[in-house]
């Protein structure tokens, strides 16, 4: 018998395939949680994984809804503040920085602030939180979103 999968499932599938055993990778919001937990208990078990809540090294076994979810806490390594994990990106000490994005243009910029005009939007967002410094500071950049023409900008 075979079982269906959505384009999403195998898209997260995917993704956490790109991360690798003993890495350090600091995870965003939304997908990327989910792709850094499955790569977790699936292929990495060495990986380490970091929120900008400052929770490090987390083994959580359900799935939290935001970096600063308190499920996140269950097993972790250590938990410091923000300015902690991002000293860590800062210094180097970050493989790999895995973000989720409400859109992205072709060049791979991450729309995190409003969609449709800036003083009149469609939708706010929350803005970009550490995505900022997560990109522009690790050493390699996953971005992972859901693939609808909306989201995706010229």
């Amino acid at each position: 018998m075979s079982q269906q999968y959505s384009s999403l499932e195998m898209m997260v599938v995917s993704a956490s395939r790109e991360l690798k055993d003993g890495e350090v990778v600091f995870v965003g919001t939304g997908l990327p949680m989910l792709a850094a937990q499955l790569a977790l208990y699936t292929h990495t078990p060495n990986l380490v994984i970091m929120y900008e809540s400052g929770y490090i090294g987390c083994k959580n076994i359900h799935l939290p809804r935001l970096v600063g979810d308190i499920r996140l806490m269950y097993n972790l390594a250590m938990v410091g503040s923000m300015i902690d994990v991002l000293g860590l990106l800062q210094t180097g000490k970050v493989d790999v920085g895995f973000l989720g994005g409400a859109q992205v243009d072709m060049y791979g910029n991450i729309n995190a602030t409003v969609i449709g005009d800036y003083r009149n939007p469609k939708t706010r967002l929350p803005g970009s939180g550490g995505a900022n410094d997560i990109a522009s500071s690790a050493n390699r950049v996953l971005i992972i979103m859901n693939h609808e023409k909306k989201k995706i900008s010229s």
